[in-house]
């Protein structure tokens, strides 16, 4: 199971959470790895792997805080001094273009996977893409009219066209 999240869509009090005068308001990432780590519904404990999907360029400003995370303790502690710690069954996922605002700490905790999306092609983007449309009058998923538009690409296009679209 997994749970995408992109961190800079959202300002850091409502990611992490923030505490006012009398109460604490919880953050969507800490709600997050509260559930997960607690086995909270939707998760369960049977689930072997629950990732966090980090969706979105690193900057300091939100990625120090998950250096105790990244770190041996791997626990978040958040300003309400609460702990939450990543169970055994709990992985994160940095999904970024690039580390230009990363701190070195960061970097030094990350385990980095550079993948040249010219080396990965567009096939996967054309597959999820074909496999997320609800075609008209139906409404609903047709695998014989995906399958004739998979055919038509492959045959009319090619996947440095579809790479370059992308880019542009």
């Amino acid at each position: 199971v997994f749970m995408p999240l992109n961190p800079k869509a959202v300002r850091n009090n409502d990611l992490y959470g923030y505490l006012t005068k009398t109460e604490w308001h919880d953050g969507i990432l800490s709600t997050i790895m509260r559930d997960m780590a607690r086995n909270n519904p939707p998760y369960k404990e049977e689930q072997n792997v629950k990732w966090i999907v980090l969706d979105g360029d690193v900057d300091a400003e939100w990625i120090e805080s998950l250096n105790t995370v990244m770190d041996d303790n791997k626990v978040l502690t958040l300003v309400s001094n609460e702990r939450i710690p990543l169970s055994d069954a709990m992985r994160m996922l940095f999904e970024v273009a690039n580390l230009n605002h990363a701190t070195p700490a960061t970097v030094s905790r990350a385990g980095i996977l550079y993948v040249n999306p010219g080396d990965v092609g567009a096939k996967p983007f054309l597959d999820s893409w074909l496999q997320q449309q609800v075609f008209a009058p139906t409404g609903k998923k047709d695998d014989k009219l995906r399958s004739h538009l998979s055919g038509l690409f492959n045959k009319y296009c090619s996947f440095d066209d579809l790479y370059e679209i992308r880019r542009e």
